[in-house]
């Protein structure tokens, strides 16, 4: 009887004991995300007060991120094509990206990299022939992460693509991963760095956030390979459009 007693004791000590750890590691969880969701939250209010308004996703998850070596395609370039004056289409965003991708199926030069193509977007522009004209734009991934300074560009006019822009990379993984800047210390960077007038960012709208994989620095036109590093772009409402490093570098 008395082992019976005991052993009953025992056993409703360990299931409080478990429900104190529980609530515990609850506790601890729950101050560590609001310390998060906090931190963002002030960011946010830096940012309001500069008059930059976030309305895109901001949870984005983040792990280890390597650099990676761009090795150039020797086809890159832009090359032009003759149209047919008695093929003429009615263009839209629709007609321009069916163009572009039939055109991209029926030239042999374009195999090699077409399995890698990734649409991401036909936009109207001013052409110096006075014609209406699409650029459809195709992007290039590295570990579900867009590569900035790898892409195909077909533009596209009434009468076909009158030229292709080619900047074609392989990519090759380094050894060293890095720690990711989080995001909050990125946008407090990014409303701190002039633009090219010497102007920092005031009254915009980010519209896009982004981890991508990009080149810091290019030396010269030619040059065969680079490396590119991790880092966060952020779009604007009204085309800005910047990268700031997300990469912690290591002491």
């Amino acid at each position: 009887m008395e082992w019976s007693r005991i052993k009953n004791i025992l056993i409703i000590a360990l299931i409080l004991t478990n429900i104190f750890l529980i609530v515990m590691i609850i506790f601890v969880n729950g101050n560590i995300s609001d310390s998060k969701d906090t931190s963002f939250d002030e960011t946010l209010e830096v940012l309001k007060m500069n008059g930059v308004t976030v309305s895109c996703d901001t949870d984005i998850p983040l792990s280890k991120m390597a650099a990676i070596t761009l090795t150039y395609d020797n086809k890159n370039g832009t090359t032009f094509y003759t149209t047919d004056p008695n093929d003429y289409n009615e263009l839209s965003k629709k007609t321009a990206k069916k163009m572009a991708e039939d055109f991209i199926d029926a030239h042999k030069e374009y195999d090699d990299i077409a399995r890698e193509l990734t649409y991401e977007s036909a936009y109207q522009i001013e052409s110096e022939t006075g014609l209406m004209t699409y650029a459809v734009s195709y992007g290039g991934y590295f570990d579900d992460y867009r590569m900035t300074d790898c892409y195909l560009i077909c533009y596209v006019t009434p009468y076909g693509v009158s030229s292709v822009e080619r900047h074609w990379a392989s990519a090759t993984k380094s050894t060293e991963e890095f720690e990711l800047v989080p995001l909050s210390q990125a946008l407090l960077t990014y409303i701190a760095e002039p633009f090219d007038n010497n102007e920092t960012i005031k009254n915009q709208n980010i519209i896009d956030i982004s981890l991508v994989y990009s080149v810091v620095t290019q030396v010269g036109e030619n040059v065969s390979s680079d490396t590119a590093f991790p880092a966060w772009k952020i779009s604007t409402d009204q085309g800005l459009v910047n990268r700031v490093p997300a990469y912690k570098l290591t002491k």
